[in-house]
């Protein structure tokens, strides 16, 4: 095979504190895992490698590029809805091409007050325990859409620098157990 060919995959890593014995689809992020370029123990001593193909990651920039007849609409509502929930009401220029920038991961949740002319009790909930959970399920809902489009994964950014999210429901055999940061370096 030519290098041309051969396919180019990369080593992912997933800290926790508790051992990965099956994936569930509850909770913030869904099924969906967060892993990092680089050896780290961020979240716990237990660490995870999977080799994932290039290929299958998509930038969350990306993701809107990919829709075919109108199959995010859902998702770009529920981003607006959540928006809307959060705030109490949309600001009255918030519409879906915002909703997508949240999606996109373009704009951030707490970035609202610069584009928006939002009351006082909508920049308070902004900094409220809520918008950390409504921050949460965006990216969730950035990962499905990335899964709709055809990925496997998606590439994001947050408060926590680049991850990679991916939907491991039903793929805990993907997983490897780093034994120590040399053996996989």
């Amino acid at each position: 095979m030519g290098l041309a060919e051969k396919e180019m995959t990369m080593n992912l890593y997933h800290s926790t504190l508790d051992a990965i014995k099956e994936i569930y689809s509850s909770g913030p992020y869904g099924s969906h895992l967060f892993f990092s370029g680089f050896y780290q123990k961020t979240r716990g001593n237990i660490v995870y490698s999977i080799k994932i193909n290039e290929d299958d990651v998509i930038e969350a920039w990306e993701i809107l590029d990919h829709e075919v007849d109108g199959n995010m609409r859902e998702i770009v509502a529920e981003v607006r809805d959540r928006v809307e929930y959060l705030l109490g009401g949309l600001p009255e220029d918030f519409d879906d091409w915002d909703a997508e920038q949240l999606l996109k991961n373009t704009r951030q949740l707490s970035q609202l007050a610069r584009y928006y002319d939002l009351t006082d009790a909508q920049i308070e909930a902004l900094d409220e325990a809520d918008a950390g959970e409504v921050d949460w399920e965006i990216q969730r809902l950035t990962a499905e859409a990335a899964r709709i489009a055809g990925f496997k994964a998606v590439q994001i950014e947050d408060e926590m620098g680049g991850s990679i999210m991916i939907d491991m429901l039903g793929c805990e055999g993907e997983l490897s157990v780093v034994e120590n940061e040399e053996e996989d370096q």
